[in-house]
C-alpha cells in the first residue's frame, strides 16, 4: 500500500471519528434541551436536516455559525429561510411565538442564556384574589352566562375584557349594581308575546318595520320574529342583567369580583 493511500485512509478514519464525536455532542445538546417548549417544533420542522444523523451542511446547530447569530438573526433565518442553501422559509407555517420558541430552544441547545424579548413578557405571578374573582365570575355570580371574559363566556351582554379601563372608579361599581341605569344600545332588551301566549325576553337588534331579531336569555339562539305574528312587542327599559348581585354575594366575594374586573385585560 502506498504512503498516499495510508494517509488518505488515516484522514478518512479521523473524519469518521470526528464526525461521530460531533454527532454525540449534538445528541447530548438536544437531550439536555428536550424539556423546552420549542423541542416538539424542532423535531417536527428542523430535525430532518439538523438532527445528529443529518448529512446536511451546518447540521450542528450547537456550534458556529448558528451559535454566533443573534435572536433577531435567528428569527429572520427561520422565518425567511435560505433558499440558496436549500432551507425553506417557515414564516407562513409558524406563528411569531412558535418562531420565538424555536430560537429559545436553540439557545438552550447552544448553552446560551435565554434573553426574554419584549414580545414574550414574564409569566404573571400568582394572584389568589384574581383567581377567586374568576371563579365567582364563572360560578356563583353567574356573569359568564351572559358576558365573555378572557375568550370564554356568553354573548347576551358585552365582553368585559378591559372593562376596568373603560369604566373608571365608581362607574364600574354602579354598572354592576345598577345595570338598568345605563344600557348600551346594542344590548337593549325586548319583550314580545306570541299569538299562542308565549312570552320571550332577550337582547334585540336589527329592528325593521316588519321584523326584529332576538337573542334569548340563554344566549344560544338568534331568532327573527315577524311582528305581524306577535300579539305584542316592546323595548324594555330594564337591563337583562339582574340587579341582585349584591344580595347573592358576600362583601368579600363582591370585592374579589370587582378586583378581577378592574384588572383583567
Amino acid at each position: 500500500m502506498s504512503r498516499a493511500a495510508v494517509l488518505i485512509g488515516l484522514s478518512g478514519l479521523a473524519a469518521l471519528i470526528a464526525g461521530a464525536s460531533v454527532r454525540a455532542d449534538v445528541r447530548a445538546s438536544l437531550a439536555a434541551a428536550a424539556g423546552h417548549e420549542g423541542a416538539p417544533l424542532f423535531e417536527q420542522y428542523c430535525f430532518q436536516c439538523h438532527g445528529p444523523d443529518s448529512a446536511q451542511a451546518y447540521a450542528d446547530l450547537s456550534a458556529a455559525p448558528a451559535a454566533e447569530r443573534s435572536i433577531a438573526q435567528l428569527r429572520e433565518l427561520i422565518s425567511k429561510g435560505r433558499p440558496e442553501k436549500g432551507m425553506p422559509a417557515f414564516g407562513a407555517q409558524l406563528s411569531p411565538l412558535e418562531v420565538l420558541l424555536l430560537v429559545e430552544y436553540l439557545h438552550v441547545v447552544q448553552g446560551r442564556p435565554i434573553v426574554e424579548p419584549p414580545e414574550r413578557p414574564a409569566p404573571r405571578p400568582p394572584d389568589p384574589r384574581r383567581e377567586r374573582g374568576l371563579e365567582l365570575f364563572r360560578g356563583k355570580a353567574r356573569c359568564a352566562e351572559c358576558h365573555s371574559l378572557l375568550g370564554e363566556g356568553g354573548f347576551v351582554g358585552p365582553d368585559l375584557s378591559g372593562v376596568g379601563k373603560r369604566l373608571k372608579g365608581p362607574k364600574l361599581r354602579r354598572a354592576v349594581l345598577r345595570p338598568s341605569a345605563r344600557i348600551a344600545g346594542d344590548y337593549r332588551a325586548v319583550v314580545l308575546e306570541t299569538r299562542d301566549g308565549r312570552r320571550v325576553r332577550g337582547r334585540g337588534r336589527n329592528e325593521t318595520p316588519e321584523t326584529i331579531q332576538v337573542l334569548d336569555e340563554s344566549g344560544e339562539l338568534w331568532t327573527t320574529w315577524f311582528k305581524a305574528d306577535l300579539r305584542s312587542f316592546r323595548w324594555d327599559d330594564r337591563s337583562l342583567m339582574p340587579d341582585d348581585l349584591r344580595e347573592r354575594l358576600s362583601q368579600e366575594e363582591f370585592l374579589d369580583l370587582m378586583y378581577l374586573l378592574r384588572r383583567v385585560e
